[in-house]
């Protein structure tokens, strides 16, 4: 005791812990304790407190730091959120100090809030200290499991720019306790295949979770799933559709997993299936047209083209390999052109529209099917209207600071406008400075003789506009043109984060 340095609480909704440090940053002692928020009668902190490691104190002299809902509203006092992007310096700067009858001081963590890839709202509290005890490095995508899972992104500074949670664990307790799934379940040992068919179910139909739920109910009914085995099967499909549902919104990268050692096993196993194929690719709408395209490679912008003749321009082009599509808003009918498009080629290649400028532009591509918002700007309401229907985003920016501004409102990929004039090297230096695996397109003056050079220099793809395609070209010039691309693009060969 005499070496004592600092005694951590973390006190949630249902338990307190502590822990006492030494000089050296060890840790000596943990305790713990059901006394959490919830279970607390009568505003008794301190009392509580003294009950589980009064005898640490040793009259004050020991400082004492807390985070957790005990900042809340409900908790001891109330801690304002930081907005992020916030650092752990940002939170020391603002503790909040609550002094003990005896004159000790209790210093409180703030929380954090943020705007939500998704465009929602969302605060943690506890979650952030755990993401600050990472080395600062590369730019991370962290998953926090738990009874609220937590996902946030960290950039190469230590900053939490952003975060969302998943209510996954308590839907799990409240459907495994208290709903008619669990009149079926037994729980007797564990069934990981049972969890592997639920994950890909999940990673499939993410998007149709309250739906796909009562498949836990038939499963169990007719037998195709042991009542044993229905306990995984739901945790599987819950762990799945939260995965897949957040990474269709979140830029691709590395992920780390934080948190209890059983939990997160299960999580890394769904990862490892998503990323082999078995859900949609971080693809939102794969899931619907069963094809799950790749968003990378060459887009074919297709201005000009009328209803008439797209058809058969989308045969050619996904005969050469190519398998996205752009149809530009300010084509002839360009509704009518991805509706054709999507109903002939939307298992086989992503179908989308370009010079999306307004809200209401945005409704209607979604309502001709197609899955891919390009803009020529950043504009917040197409990129947060376009996640909200479930297309994909991909704004025109030119510089680092419109780029960042895009992600953080969700886009998923950044089309880098004019790309003659911006040159492969701004794709070069972008790169050491957003976050990993972060998609970028160059698009404006891209042909054959320069789309090697791009993708050389880190580029995703590249869109192909008059170079590719014209209005009344000929159907053997089109597919020599679209050959030749695609032949520059793979000779110029895959590049390590960059596909």
């Amino acid at each position: 005791m005499e070496s004592a340095a600092l005694i951590s609480l973390d006190w949630g909704s249902s338990n307190l812990r502590a822990r006492l440090f030494d000089r050296e940053g060890k840790v000596v002692e943990i305790r713990s304790s059901a006394q959490g928020l919830l279970s607390l009668p009568d505003r008794s902190f301190e009392s509580t407190l003294r009950a589980l490691c009064g005898n640490w104190l040793r009259g004050g002299e020991v400082p004492l730091i807390a985070n957790g809902m005990i900042g809340a509203r409900e908790g001891w006092v109330e801690v304002p959120y930081l907005n992020c992007p916030a650092t752990a310096l940002d939170a020391a700067n603002a503790l909040v100090r609550v002094t003990l009858t005896d004159g000790a001081v209790l210093h409180i963590v703030p929380g954090l809030r943020c705007t939500s890839p998704s465009g929602q709202d969302d605060v943690m509290r506890g979650e952030e200290t755990q993401l600050w005890g990472l080395e600062p490095g590369d730019p991370a995508c962290c998953v926090l499991p738990g009874t609220h899972s937590k996902w946030a992104r960290l950039d190469g500074w230590g900053r939490v720019t952003s975060f969302e949670t998943s209510l996954t664990g308590e839907l799990y307790a409240m459907l495994t306790q208290h709903s008619m799934l669990s009149k079926l379940m037994r729980f007797d040992g564990e069934r990981m295949d049972c969890f592997d068919e639920g994950a890909a179910l999940g990673l499939a139909q993410y998007d149709r979770l309250s739906l796909v739920l009562f498949s836990v109910r038939t499963a169990g009914l007719l037998g195709r799933v042991p009542p044993e085995g229905l306990p995984d099967f739901l945790s599987g499909l819950l762990i799945g559709a939260e995965v897949g549902s957040t990474l269709a919104y979140w830029p691709q990268g590395g992920v780390k997993l934080l948190g209890e050692s059983d939990l997160c096993a299960r999580y890394e196993r769904v990862l490892r299936r998503h990323r082999a194929g078995a859900g949609p690719m971080a693809h939102r709408g794969a899931g619907r047209s069963g094809g799950g395209t790749r968003m990378n490679g060459l887009i074919a912008i297709l201005r000009g083209v009328r209803p008439d003749d797209v058809l058969a321009v989308g045969e050619i082009l996904l005969e050469q390999g190519i398998r996205i599509i752009e149809v530009p808003m300010n084509s002839p009918r360009p509704l009518e052109s991805i509706a054709l498009l999507a109903r002939r080629f939307g298992q086989q290649a992503e179908i989308g529209a370009g010079t999306v400028l307004d809200v209401d532009d945005v409704i209607r591509v979604q309502e001709a099917g197609g899955r891919l918002v390009l803009s020529p700007n950043v504009n917040p309401d197409v990129i947060h209207r376009s996640k909200v229907l479930g297309l994909r985003s991909m704004p025109g920016v030119a510089t680092p600071t419109e780029g960042f501004a895009a992600l953080a409102a969700g886009a998923d990929a950044l089309k880098l406008f004019p790309a003659d004039t911006l040159g492969p090297s701004a794709i070069k230096a972008w790169r050491a400075v957003f976050p990993a695996g972060t998609p970028m397109f160059g698009v404006g003056g891209i042909g054959p003789d320069n789309l090697g050079r791009f993708r050389e220099a880190g580029a995703t793809g590249v869109g192909l506009g008059s170079s590719l395609y014209v209005p009344g070209i000929f159907a053997s010039e089109l597919r020599q043109r679209a050959r030749a691309m695609q032949a520059a693009w793979d000779a110029a060969g895959f590049r390590p984060g960059t596909d």
